[in-house]
């Protein structure tokens, strides 16, 4: 989804004082995280993993968010189950298979 994650380095503004600005950053943004310059609020801003490249690291919120709202809101995972699922991989053509429920 275009726009709502975004990786770069702290220019200036951040209050919080575990953020100084050169600080590599990742952020969630409601929208226009495509622009050169963002601004959002402190507590949508994490620092980058080490090792991680800009790229790597903007990808990890929204993969993040879709699956757990993909486990908890819409599969309805509980503590008492365990889910198996499986993928297509890349070999392509031959689509996913959905969760499938496994009570303990």
């Amino acid at each position: 989804m275009v726009g709502y994650e975004v990786a770069g380095v702290v220019d200036a503004g951040m209050q919080r004082r575990t953020t100084a600005a050169g600080q590599r950053v990742l952020a969630m943004t409601r929208f226009g995280g495509h622009a050169d310059v963002v601004c959002v609020p402190a507590e949508q801003v994490s620092e980058i993993p080490d090792g991680a490249s800009f790229e790597e690291a903007a990808a990890i919120p929204i993969n993040y968010l879709t699956a757990y709202h993909l486990l908890f809101r819409v599969a309805n995972v509980r503590p008492d189950e365990r889910r198996a699922g499986a993928y297509g991989g890349r070999r392509g053509g031959d689509g996913g298979a959905p969760a499938v429920p496994h009570r303990r």
